[in-house]
């Protein structure tokens, strides 16, 4: 592995980050709500999936999200 092309592509994503830094924050940020909402609200009301999913998605995606 070339450390040197590791760093420059290391560089530059982290300078487009800072650049977008409120657009990244808020996707990071609601990626996990939208997901909860989806699988936890949405598909269990419409039968899709049972109701006890929704005790378990919640604890499980929270950790993972922060």
């Amino acid at each position: 592995m070339n450390w040197t092309t590791f760093f420059a592509l290391l560089a530059r994503d982290a300078h487009v980050a800072r650049r977008n830094f409120i657009p990244v924050i808020l996707q990071t940020m609601l990626q996990p709500m939208l997901f909860v909402f989806v699988f936890g609200q949405v598909m269990v009301r419409s039968g899709m999936m049972a109701s006890s999913f929704q005790n378990i998605l919640l604890p499980g995606i929270m950790p993972s999200a922060w």
